[in-house]
C-alpha cells in the first residue's frame, strides 16, 4: 500500500494533545476529536489532503475538566456529536456536545454521574442522539440517555444492570432505520466475562439480548451495522 501523506498537527493551545477518534466526513474530508492537557476537548476538521480547515476547543458547561473523548460521530446535517469523560479532582462525570457543521456549539451538557464513564454516541433517524456509558463496577448499572439532537433536552434516561454482583459495561452503540438501538459490551462477574449485545426500542425498552461466550474471556469493544 502506497503512503499518500502523513502529517502532524497541533491546536497551538496546549503543550500536549491527544487524538482519540477519527472519521471520514460527508464532504470527503476528515475530522479528528481528542483532548488537550489543559482539560478541553477539541475537534479538528481536515480536507482530503490533510490540510486543516478549522479547529475548535470546548470547555465543560460546569466546573469539570475533560479527558478522553470517547464517542464521536458526524450527523446528516454536517454537524458533530461528541461525548467525553469529565474529571474534577476525584470526581468523574459525562460531557456531551452537539456542534454545527463549522464546529460552533449548538448545545453542551453534563451528567453528574459519580464514577460514570461515557463510551459512545449514535444518532436516530429523526436526529435524536443516544449516549451510552457505565460505572464499570460489580453490581453497578449502565445508563443510556436519549437527547433531542437540536436542543439537548433529555427525553429519557434509563439504567440497566446484569444483576447483583455482575458487571455490565456498554462499549458501543448503533441505531437502525426503524430506530432500534443496539448496544454491545461486556458482562460477567469476578470469574468470567462474556461479550453481549442488547437491543432496545426507541423508548429504551429491552427487546432482546444475547451473550457471546466460551470458557475464556470475551470482550466486545464496539458494534457496527451490516449492509442489510
Amino acid at each position: 500500500v502506497a503512503l499518500q501523506w502523513m502529517k502532524t498537527y497541533s491546536t497551538g493551545s496546549a503543550p500536549s494533545e491527544w487524538g482519540r477518534d477519527i472519521l471520514a466526513t460527508s464532504d470527503g474530508g476528515i475530522a479528528v476529536a481528542g483532548h488537550l492537557e489543559a482539560g478541553q476537548v477539541f475537534i479538528m476538521k481536515l480536507d482530503a489532503n490533510g490540510v486543516p480547515q478549522w479547529t475548535k476547543t470546548y470547555d465543560a458547561p460546569g466546573p469539570l475538566g475533560h479527558q478522553m473523548a470517547s464517542g464521536f460521530i458526524q450527523l446528516p446535517d454536517g454537524g458533530f456529536a461528541l461525548t467525553s469523560t469529565c474529571q474534577f479532582l476525584s470526581y468523574d462525570a459525562w460531557f456531551m456536545l452537539r456542534t454545527e457543521a463549522n464546529g460552533d456549539v449548538l448545545w453542551s451538557d453534563e451528567l453528574d454521574y459519580t464514577g460514570g464513564y461515557p463510551m459512545d454516541v449514535a444518532a436516530l433517524p429523526n436526529g435524536d442522539l443516544i449516549f451510552i456509558g457505565d460505572e464499570g463496577g460489580l453490581g453497578t448499572p449502565s445508563v443510556i440517555l436519549r437527547k433531542d439532537g437540536l436542543t439537548g433536552t433529555t427525553e429519557w434516561m434509563h439504567w440497566y444492570t446484569a444483576g447483583s454482583d455482575h458487571i455490565m459495561e456498554m462499549r458501543g452503540v448503533v441505531t437502525s432505520d426503524d430506530s432500534t438501538i443496539v448496544v454491545a459490551g461486556i458482562t460477567g462477574d469476578a470469574t468470567y466475562l462474556d461479550a453481549f449485545a442488547l437491543a432496545l426500542s426507541p423508548d429504551g425498552t429491552p427487546l432482546w439480548a444475547t451473550h457471546i461466550g466460551t470458557d475464556e474471556f470475551e470482550f466486545a469493544e464496539n458494534i457496527a451495522r451490516a449492509p442489510n
